[in-house]
Order: C-alpha cells, then sequence, then structure tokens
C-alpha cells in the first residue's frame, strides 16, 4: 500500500506542467467561448434595436404621408357632408339584389334628403335604396338622441348614406332644409330630393308620386337639355296614388287654410320676421313676402307639405345669408315654430325656387304618370305599397 501511495505522488509530480498547461488552456478557451457569447448577445441586442427604430420610423412616416394625400373622406372623392365621419368602422356595409339604373349619375350627383326627426334603427332596409339610384347619397336627419354618434351606409349600386344629428330639435323639416342648402351652396349636386322623415308614407304624398317621380327624374337630369329640366316637381299626391295629377290636387285643403287661422303678438312677429328676411332677397324678394301669412296670390305652381325635387342649378338663387337667416329664423326659441315652417318655407318654397312656368313641368309629370306601369313592378314600390299598407291598417 505504501508502495503504491509512493508511486501515485511521483507520477502527479512528473505530470504536474502538463496539467498546468491543459489547465491554462481551458481557461483560454473558456474565456474565447465567452467572448464569442458576448458578441453574439451585443450582435442580437443591437439588431432589435435596429428593427425597432425602423418599424417606429415607418410607423410616424406614413402617418405624416397619410395626413398629406387625400383619404377616402377628402372632398376629393366624396360630396362635403361626408368629411366629417369617424372612420370606416363606422360604416354600415349591406348588398341586396337591386337594379341599378345605367348609365349613373356620378357619384354624388344626385341626393335624397329625408328631414326625420327620429332615430331610424334600421335605415339600411328602407325601400328607397331599391330605386336602384346609382352612386346616389342618402342624407338622414336625425334630431333625437345625441349619445349616440351619426351613422353611415355603403349600399348596392354605389349607392352611400349618411346621418347628420341636428339639435336642438326646432324648426321641422324647414331647418333641415335650409341647413342642407347652406352646406352644400358652393357644391349643388344635380338634382336633391326632399322629403320628410315618413318619405313616401303620408296623408299627402304616395309610394306612386315619390317613386315614379324621383326615378325619371334621376334617369333624365344627366343628358337632359339645362332648359327642359324643371325647377321643382312636387312629389305631392293623395296617399292612394289614384290622383297623379298635380294640378288638379296638391294639397289645396290645406293651402287654402294658409292664412293664419287666429293671431296672436308671438304669430304676427314670427312673420314680420319672415318677410324682413325675404325682403334682404335681390331679385325675388318682393313677389315672394306676400305669400307669407296669405292664401292667395300664389305662384301658378304651388303646392303644399314641402316634398320635392329640386335642380342644383338653382341652389344659389336666394343669397346664402338669407338661408342662414331663414334657418335661424325657424330655429329659434323666440318665435312660433310652427308658423315659422309653415309660411317661411312650406307656403314659399315654390316661389322661391320654382319655376315661373308649368309647361316644362307638366311633360315631366305626365312622363311619370305613363312611367308607373313599371314602377309597380319595381321591389321599391312592393316594400313600400306593404308597408303604407301597414301604417294604415
Amino acid at each position: 500500500l505504501w508502495r503504491r501511495l509512493e508511486s501515485c505522488r511521483a507520477g502527479h509530480t512528473r505530470n504536474a506542467p502538463q496539467r498546468r498547461y491543459n489547465d491554462r488552456a481551458n481557461m483560454v478557451e473558456t474565456s474565447h467561448d465567452r467572448h464569442g457569447i458576448y458578441q453574439r448577445r451585443h450582435f442580437f441586442i443591437v439588431l432589435c434595436v435596429v428593427f425597432t427604430g425602423a418599424v417606429c420610423t415607418q410607423h410616424f412616416f406614413l402617418r405624416a404621408l397619410a395626413k398629406l394625400r387625400p383619404t377616402r373622406h377628402s372632398h376629393k372623392l366624396l360630396p362635403a357632408e361626408l368629411q366629417n365621419i369617424r372612420g370606416p368602422d363606422d360604416t354600415e356595409e349591406f348588398s341586396r339584389d337591386v337594379t341599378c339604373i345605367e348609365p349613373g349619375l356620378p357619384r354624388g350627383a344626385f341626393h335624397v334628403v329625408i328631414a326625420g326627426w327620429d332615430f331610424v334603427e334600421h335605415f339600411a332596409d328602407h325601400y328607397l335604396w331599391d330605386l336602384g339610384l346609382t352612386n346616389a347619397l342618402f342624407i338622414l336627419y336625425r334630431r333625437t338622441r345625441p349619445e349616440l354618434p351619426p351613422r353611415i351606409w355603403k349600399g348596392p349600386c354605389g349607392m352611400r348614406g349618411q346621418e347628420v344629428v341636428m339639435l336642438p330639435n326646432r324648426g321641422l323639416e324647414a331647418s333641415a332644409f335650409y341647413d342642407y342648402m347652406i352646406k352644400h351652396f358652393d357644391n349643388p349636386p344635380l338634382g336633391l330630393a326632399f322629403l320628410h322623415g315618413h318619405a313616401a308614407i303620408s296623408w299627402h304624398t304616395s309610394c306612386e308620386s315619390v317613386l315614379s317621380r324621383v326615378f325619371l327624374y334621376y334617369s333624365k337630369v344627366h343628358d337632359a337639355d339645362e332648359m327642359d329640366i324643371p325647377n321643382m316637381l312636387t312629389l305631392t299626391s293623395k296617399s292612394d296614388g289614384r290622383n297623379m295629377k298635380p294640378f288638379e290636387w296638391f294639397g289645396g285643403r290645406k293651402l287654402l287654410d294658409g292664412k293664419l287661422a287666429s293671431s296672436n303678438a308671438k304669430r304676427i312677429e314670427t312673420l314680420n320676421l319672415c318677410k324682413a328676411i325675404l325682403s334682404e332677397i335681390s331679385t325675388r324678394g318682393n313677389n315672394i313676402t306676400q305669400f307669407v301669412g296669405s292664401a292667395v296670390h300664389r305662384p301658378e305652381m304651388h303646392s303644399c307639405c314641402a316634398s320635392f325635387v329640386l335642380k342644383g342649378a338653382k341652389f344659389g338663387q336666394i343669397e346664402l345669408q338669407v338661408l342662414q337667416n331663414l334657418k335661424a329664423l325657424t330655429m329659434g326659441t323666440d318665435v312660433e315654430q310652427k308658423v315659422a315652417a309653415t309660411h317661411c318655407f312650406e307656403f314659399i318654397v315654390y316661389a322661391m325656387y320654382g319655376d315661373d312656368s308649368t309647361s316644362v313641368a307638366r311633360t315631366w309629370y305626365l312622363q311619370a304618370e305613363a312611367i308607373l306601369p313599371k314602377i309597380k313592378q319595381a321591389r321599391a314600390f312592393v316594400k313600400c305599397s306593404r308597408e303604407r299598407a301597414g301604417h294604415i291598417s
């Protein structure tokens, strides 16, 4: 045992230099390995920093570029009223089997304004979309529920819809009309169909008159000669659509009651304010003021209830300042709201924008009546008639 221990100690002493060399070599190798690890770690850290910087730079660059170039909400692509929409997440897109009018008008060249007040939950199901007015813009006014943001719609045939929330709820359809005319005074469409919130279903209008005349006007306004396009077409008729002759029945029983049934200081003041504003019209003011508060001296073509089609070229016929004053009047709290909306809009709008002669308009009414059989086969008319039947029952 002793000899074995001595032999092991002797061998250990002889191999000590080799072991020390191996230990130093291992230390150098370990140091090199650690250095390589540190280099690789630094490389990946630098790479991550560079990549993150590149992503951030690209993000801010694209945001800056987006502010410089037109977006899909730009005035170059859409009419003025679509510039303030919140973004694509607010758009309700829908499609259904609709026969589009071809050739269609350019985008935004025809507007359908629905001067309602209540919140229409399922506006995408409205029968007006089924008319197929290619590229038309529907503008739906809402005068309630301010906590809900305005909505937009994207339907078939390139048709779009925009909801306008207008508060407070004063002025009835009159304030909505003047608000629309002010916003589009410098950029009018080729044609405007102006409807109440009930659209074609009421005692003073019908599915027959609204759908046939709007369809006809849209189809003809682009190619017709300017002189052959009437300034206005009334959409008024009997509610059952049986009397489509606007020169025989156009809500006359309401027009005959155009003068005030009773007078008080507030009503008289409202009429005087209206006359003062209308007297500022440079061209036709004297002819219009005589209609305020009176049932006589109407123009040849006049109608109650203010549902009509208006030629866009006539938007500038009444000065912008006058329109702004009329809107302020109809929304004012110091006037009789019903009197202002009726006598300062409904009973004078045909004198403001209508034709001096009815010969042109008469031809269009007859043509609209002639296409009624075709209209009655359309999906829009079927849905409108079904809704009318439910409304009456």
